[in-house]
């Protein structure tokens, strides 16, 4: 189970659902193979022995919460609390030789009445538990619209609920089953079967299934564990000698004509994968083969035309990412110093990294803006405000309150909304952490735009002293107001027009 989940809090309580279903099976055979003719034996042992399910169906209720969740989302702790009235249940029913709620101390009656009126409290317990669980576990189909993987468990659970309501009424006709398939041991298998169906229908994170997607795919990759043994051999290439993996880590390995091996580290081992250069090789031969008479002076000012076009494209795209390489360094700077050093303590790596995700849309963002004005002078507004929006989005990751209030469209010179975005993501930059509220405004005032940043909560602090005079040379006129607890920022144009 530890290799097939990953989760290590549902591994642990597979494992004490485990361990309770052997207890419950021990005390049932301790029930009927040791203690049959001692009748005050088998009054406590069933005492015992009725304490299993509410405890088996709530471990099962909280595992079903983990239905549709990545190994990284925790469930809410207030369910624990569902141990409260489990407990209760399980109290009532060992001390019930004391006020008989639970069982009847009448060993005459029979059927319904040699119940308490708790058990039937716990019966409803247990059944409102079983619902939920069949709830949940179809909730995450119904978002998903895929109810093909809930099937299965929810089958399971219903074939449970159909056999206690069966064995509470105690049908006639229901007691060959219950000699052939005793409670005990169908309690046992119906719980195993939900959990294995879980896993199977992959409603939890497990590593079940990535084998058959391997070879489907058209990748041709390869896994080796770090003994050196291969745990999963490409569809080419079968018996591939683990010393050519560990060679092709360093430089790639040619192993025929038409074939390239690759590989890279992984936790645990090294990936390898194979390289067709058949395609490659053909054109080759091609060219090869070619007549001296084809390449006449006409066919090489040709090529020659096109190798210049592909230089210079080779030149634009090298210009392209040295720009955004320089423009995004010090976002790139923080990113890579946050992914190296991510803390273990779970709160931290949760700031650390919507952090690291609200410097990552600035990154995409800018570069998407940056591409679509390379050729052009003038920005469309609204993919300056898709921008700032999703800037915004995951800011609130972050616990910050954000608004937005924009009431510009149309088009505006690229130069400047760029260095407008770039204005705002320096600034929140500069007062983070700490910020709780966050309101941003793009309005025109005397035919220019102007863009305000209101931040409540921020630590103290001069933006304008930073970096006021870097944008001011970029024809910015930045105005800056603190007050107590609350920051305005005013960005406007000192020189460029609509």
């Amino acid at each position: 189970m530890r290799n097939r989940v990953l989760r290590n809090s549902v591994v642990l309580r597979f494992m004490l659902i485990g361990i309770l279903l052997i207890s419950y099976l021990t005390v049932r055979t301790i029930k009927y193979e040791i203690f049959i003719g001692n009748e005050a034996a088998i009054r406590y042992i069933r005492y015992l022995y009725f304490t299993f399910p509410p405890v088996l169906t709530q471990l099962v209720f909280l595992t079903s919460l983990y239905v549709g969740k990545s190994e990284r989302e925790n469930i809410s702790k207030f369910w624990k609390l569902l141990w409260i009235p489990t407990s209760i249940a399980v109290i009532f029913t060992i001390t019930n030789d004391y006020h008989g709620l639970v069982f009847s101390l009448d060993p005459s009656n029979t059927g319904l009445n040699q119940y308490g009126p708790i058990f039937y409290l716990v019966i409803i317990y247990i059944g409102l538990l079983a619902l939920f669980t069949l709830a949940i576990t179809m909730l995450y189909s119904f978002k998903n619209k895929h109810l093909t993987s809930v099937k299965l468990p929810i089958f399971i659970i219903f074939i449970w609920g159909i056999y206690t309501f069966l064995y509470m009424i105690a049908w006639e006709p229901f007691e060959y089953f219950k000699i052939i398939f005793k409670s005990a041991e169908f309690n046992i298998l119906m719980v195993v079967l939900f959990i294995e169906s879980l896993v199977f229908m992959r409603l939890l994170p497990s590593n079940r299934g990535y084998e058959s997607f391997l070879q489907l795919s058209s990748l041709n990759i390869g896994i080796m564990d770090s003994n050196g043994e291969i745990i999963f051999s490409p569809n080419k290439y079968r018996n591939i000698d683990p010393y050519l993996i560990e060679k092709s880590l360093h430089t790639p390995v040619l192993i025929d004509e038409d074939t390239l091996l690759e590989s890279a580290n992984i936790n645990g081992g090294k990936s390898f994968w194979f390289i067709d250069l058949s395609d490659f090789n053909k054109l080759k031969r091609k060219l090869l083969n070619m007549s001296e008479d084809m390449l006449n002076e006409n066919e090489l000012l040709k090529a020659k035309n096109a190798l210049k076009k592909n230089m210079v494209k080779v030149e634009e795209q090298r210009e392209i990412r040295e720009h955004i390489h320089m423009k995004l360094k010090p976002q790139f700077d923080q990113l890579k110093y946050i992914l190296m050093n991510l803390p273990e303590d779970e709160n931290l790596f949760e700031i650390k990294l919507t952090h690291a995700c609200f410097l990552d849309v600035y990154i995409k963002r800018y570069s998407n803006l940056f591409l679509i004005t390379k050729n052009k002078k003038s920005l469309e507004l609204s993919e300056l405000k898709l921008a700032f929006s999703e800037s915004l989005d995951y800011l609130k990751l972050s616990g910050v309150k954000t608004s937005m209030d924009w009431k510009l469209n149309g088009r505006f010179d690229a130069g400047f909304s760029l260095d407008l975005y770039e204005i705002f993501q320096y600034a929140l930059e500069f007062y983070m952490p700490g910020i709780d509220s966050l309101h941003v405004s793009l309005y025109r005032k005397k035919n220019n735009p102007e863009l305000s940043i209101n931040l409540k909560g921020a630590r103290p602090g001069s933006f304008l002293s930073k970096y006021g005079s870097t944008y001011e040379k970029c024809g910015f006129l930045i105005e800056e107001d603190m007050l107590d607890g609350e920051i305005n920022l005013c960005i406007s144009l000192a020189r460029r027009n609509l």
